[in-house]
């Protein structure tokens, strides 16, 4: 009895972070790195993670450009959907 409790302990949260991190993302993280090159030409993204924010699933997308300096967008994973974007540019 008590092996059986660990192994369904074990798969059980093993399951959880493989299911909301992978399973349920209708978005890929390249798909998502597609989206910032969209919204900005030229992008050249140096970092793709993956978070939650308030509760929603987001790849957090950080990249730079010939006018941005520092760029930083939070995309739903769910629908693709661009939440929160937080945009440093140059000033020239």
């Amino acid at each position: 009895m008590k092996k059986y409790w660990k192994k369904v302990v074990l798969g059980t949260i093993a399951g959880v972070g493989l299911f909301s991190a992978v399973t349920f993302a209708a978005i890929s993280s390249t798909q998502a790195v597609n989206i910032v090159k969209a919204n900005y030409p030229g992008a050249n993204v140096y970092s793709v993670e993956y978070d939650h924010e308030d509760g929603v699933q987001v790849y957090e997308v950080k990249f730079t450009s010939d006018k941005v300096r520092k760029g930083e967008v939070k995309i739903d994973i769910e629908n693709g959907q661009v939440i929160e974007q937080s945009i440093h540019y140059y000033i020239r």
